[in-house]
């Protein structure tokens, strides 16, 4: 018997559901959310610009379509969406009749869970304050959908189960990631024990380990800084403490500087509160909310890059421009913004891991050719110390 998971993440805007259902993308969920799709079938119309509901058939119809294929194809899912009332979580949780015979015939056993995600109206406001968003239009959206909002405690579909978590703060989201986990019977990641089998390998590149330096700051500045002028508009993309913007963007007419973690886009405005000309908001690479040819330049230093958001890269860049992207020797797992001790922290703190530089070289170049682009040079550098053993990167991080 094949055990399959579809979960239905619903509630207000901001309340986490995004976190949440990214985070299981990394145990293997497909991640399928209302926005993207709203997105992609309504460019430049805001939700309350969409008609309801026939407006917003195509947007469930697809995510419906979306989500057959990936059950079909033996995978979990994940719908990322306010589903405010019964009718639209009757969408996501019906089959049809084909559907049911064919995962019947593949073995298939599919658990359904509706789950509630909360924050109190004060972390609801600091986040969409963080994403850059009019407050009054988030107001609105929820007084639409509170006209027609149905309780999901009491939704009754077929076999469908219930759970809500009501403080999906920052602190909580790890042991709610971890309940959901459980229940669902995914395997922890463990960065730690993945270096350590890699490492007994014969011949293997796991055993350096680089930790982040300054060299590559030196060589962002040389990169970039001769294309800046008075009216180039820049995105600096995983933004972070915006400490890598701050140092190269000089002199430019617009900088723009993306985050997915509100504490650090929090950290950032703080930043740049005396660089007008810079703005910080919340958003995915993956899927930019900027107009095709609107950048002169866009920087990726560290953010994980893939296929989609190299695409996203050459949709929004202007022809001529420059993308400037840097990568480590290996698996980068993303920064924290804390210097803490345990194995499986330091590792959150920016290091490159198990891959052979060659390998990651060959794997973003060709993410960035796929794209579209014509020109890409690979300039090589090295970081500020290397480590033979995890050990003694442990020793000098204490």
């Amino acid at each position: 018997m094949v055990e399959l998971y579809l979960l239905v993440l619903t509630g207000w805007p901001s309340d986490g559901k995004t976190n949440i259902a990214k985070m299981l993308r990394d145990f293997g969920f497909e991640y399928l959310s209302t926005d993207a799709v709203r997105r992609k079938l309504y460019p430049g119309k805001a939700p309350l610009d969409i008609p309801y509901p026939e407006g917003w058939e195509p947007i469930w119809d697809e995510i419906r379509m979306r989500r057959d294929v990936t059950l079909l194809s033996g995978r979990n899912v994940v719908i990322d969406s306010c589903a405010q009332n019964n009718y639209i979580r009757d969408k996501f949780f019906s089959l049809d009749l084909e559907t049911k015979l064919s995962l019947k015939a593949k073995g298939a056993h599919l658990h359904k869970y509706l789950i509630k995600l909360c924050v109190n109206d004060d972390v609801r406001l600091q986040r969409e304050l963080a994403r850059g968003r009019n407050l009054d239009d988030m107001l609105k959206i929820i007084d639409a959908m509170k006209s027609d909002y149905q309780d999901p405690a009491n939704y009754k579909f077929e076999d469908v189960l219930f759970l809500e978590y009501p403080n999906n703060t920052f602190d909580d989201q790890a042991k709610i990631l971890e309940h959901i986990k459980s229940l669902c019977g995914c395997s922890s990641r463990n960065i730690w024990n993945k270096y350590i089998s890699v490492k007994k390998r014969k011949k293997s590149y796991a055993g350096k380990i680089v930790v982040s330096g300054e060299d590559h700051r030196a060589n962002l500045e040389q990169i970039i800084k001769p294309h800046i002028n008075k009216s180039t508009v820049m995105l600096d993309e995983g933004c972070g403490i915006a400490d890598h913007l701050l140092l190269y963007s000089m002199g430019a007419k617009k900088i723009y500087g993306i985050d997915t973690c509100t504490e650090l886009i929090l950290e950032a405005r703080k930043s740049v509160a005396n660089r007008p000309e810079i703005e910080i908001m919340w958003m995915d690479i993956n899927d930019l909310e900027f107009d095709n040819n609107t950048f002169d330049i866009i920087t990726n230093v560290f953010a994980p890059q893939t296929k989609k958001s190299c695409e996203e890269v050459y949709r929004t860049l202007k022809k001529g421009g420059l993308y400037v992207r840097v990568t480590g020797a290996g698996e980068f797992v993303e920064y924290n913004g804390k210097l803490l001790k345990r194995p499986q922290d330091i590792i959150g703190r920016g290091m490159f891991i198990d891959k052979m530089p060659k390998q990651i070289l060959t794997e973003e170049t060709h993410q960035v050719k796929s794209a579209g682009f014509s020109f890409v040079k690979v300039n090589e550098f090295q970081g500020i110390k290397i480590f033979k053993t995890m050990e003694d990167a442990i020793s000098y991080l204490r």
